[in-house]
């Protein structure tokens, strides 16, 4: 084996054993990227000093909204040294709410999933696959982690501000 080529190996069984790592992945190998919650859309925001876009998921918009004044709130109790325990009540509910719909997306990703490898077994098995059926997969999964990672930074900032 040639040197590295163990290291390679390594990292190839790791991203493809994780689901995440595996779809960013087959998205990336198909051209996509994670959209404005992605990392390097973060540092094209840093080093051009233009704001970067959030795409907020639909089903969360009112919900977020709620947080983000809830979240101030609760900033503004802790710099005055003011808690407010109801407050605080109320963010670690939306916290288990939060990671209910994070957890749930794991289901939606493996859905995914099942749907893009029955595509690619009946490409094998010389059926005819419509590029319109897997571009529609392939934008599921990449819906699937921008609305993961939008709920994970939500969970980040509540846990920020609960600590």
């Amino acid at each position: 084996m040639e040197p590295g080529a163990e290291l390679q190996l390594n990292d190839a069984y790791r991203t493809l054993k994780d689901p995440i790592s595996r779809t960013e992945y087959l998205l990336r190998l198909q051209g996509m990227h994670l959209e404005e919650q992605s990392t390097a859309a973060t540092e094209e925001a840093r080093r051009t000093g233009k704001a970067k876009k959030q795409v907020v998921p639909p089903d969360l918009l009112e919900q977020v909204f709620e947080l983000n004044m809830q979240l101030e709130e609760a900033r503004m109790n802790k710099k005055m040294g003011e808690p407010d325990r109801s407050l605080e009540l109320e963010l670690q509910d939306t916290r288990k709410h939060l990671q209910v719909k994070y957890d749930s997306m794991m289901d939606e990703l493996h859905t995914a999933w099942n749907a893009w490898d029955a595509l690619v077994e009946q490409s094998a098995q010389g059926g005819n696959i419509l590029e319109e059926d897997r571009a529609a997969v392939r934008a599921k999964m990449l819906d699937i982690l921008n609305r993961r990672n939008y709920v994970r930074n939500l969970l980040r900032d509540i846990e920020e501000v609960l600590e």
